[in-house]
């Protein structure tokens, strides 16, 4: 495969991934707790909604780059796959003209992350960002010796 090819996937995973991951902040500051997205093969394109009052609500952020509406659905894709515990749960559903990928997340876990660092812990928690691993409850626990 071409090296330029490659080069320009991976700048459009990195942007996929940094606006995902500010735009879940903002709006998981907002208080809603369910994101989701709907990616559709033609036209090319991904919606958000957030879930509030009972009711899904389209929100004002959109992909219409094909690059990136690959991306973001390699990315939503391979989150749907791992297993994420109580932190987050993502599921998916498809039919044959969209697929649609919802995050909900812990309010606890919100809470306690709502300064500034939201974005950077939404990033650890969904792509195991290594700034975030000071945050992994697993890693304070210590074995009786």
């Amino acid at each position: 495969m071409d090296p330029t090819i490659l080069a320009n996937e991976q700048v459009a995973v990195d942007d996929v991934r940094q606006i995902l991951c500010a735009h879940l902040a903002q709006t998981l500051r907002g208080g809603v707790l369910s994101v989701k997205v709907r990616v559709f093969d033609s036209p090319c394109e991904a919606l958000f909604y957030a879930h509030s009052d009972n009711v899904w609500h389209i929100q004002d952020i959109a992909f219409r780059d094909a690059a990136r509406v690959r991306a973001l659905a390699d990315e939503l894709t391979r989150l749907a796959a791992k297993p994420h515990g109580d932190l987050v749960q993502v599921r998916q559903h498809a039919t044959p003209h969209w697929r649609e990928t919802e995050l909900q997340f812990a309010n606890e876990a919100i809470k306690r992350h709502s300064g500034g660092s939201l974005e950077s812990y939404i990033r650890g928690i969904l792509f195991g960002d290594h700034h975030d691993s000071k945050q992994d409850v697993r890693r304070r626990m210590r074995t009786p010796r």
